[in-house]
Formats: structure tokens, sequence, C-alpha cells
């Protein structure tokens, strides 16, 4: 197992909380409270098609630095994409 499980403070009722955080096979983090039921999490998905493509603008615009760096389209329709990132990770992997 590649995470890691602590105790912090709950931020809505003082009490201690249970925190865990891992980074196989992307980083995540889980915070839960058993006293009050407060809780946060890490939340997989994609992007619509005008957010991606408002990212690859900004991208565009501010992280081509290199002569080299080739600017990244605009899309006109979503990538495929696997929202399960162990899932999405198998998959990348299964031919090797």
């Amino acid at each position: 197992m590649s995470g890691s499980t602590d105790m912090t403070e709950c931020p809505n009722c003082g009490d201690e909380m249970v925190t865990f955080q891992d980074w196989k096979p992307v980083n995540i983090s889980e915070n839960w409270c058993v006293h009050c039921g407060w809780y946060s999490t890490t939340k997989y998905g994609q992007m619509s098609l005008d957010q991606l493509n408002d990212y690859r603008k900004e991208h565009n615009e501010d992280y081509l630095d290199d002569e080299d760096d080739k600017p990244l389209e605009i899309l006109t329709e979503l990538p495929k994409c696997i929202i399960d990132p162990w899932e999405a990770v198998s998959e990348r992997y299964k031919n090797e």
C-alpha cells in the first residue's frame, strides 16, 4: 500500500479526524470525521470541452517557453477519458 493515514483536527467540530493520502496512481487526499460527519475527498471526472479548451489556450499563452514547444490545438470534441485512475493506468499499460 502506498498511502499514509494520520489524525488531524476537524475544521467543523475541532475533534480529531482521519486524514488519508495516497500517491498511486494519482495524488489523492481523503478526510473524514467520525464525530460530526464532515468529510473531503478527491473527485475524478472529465472537464467540459469548453473548459478543456480554455485550459489549453492558457497553456499556450503561459507555458510555451522553448521554441521547440508546440502549441496545443483547440479541440472540437472531447478525447476518450477513463475516469477511474486505476482503470486508466491499467488500460494504458495492458499491452506492455
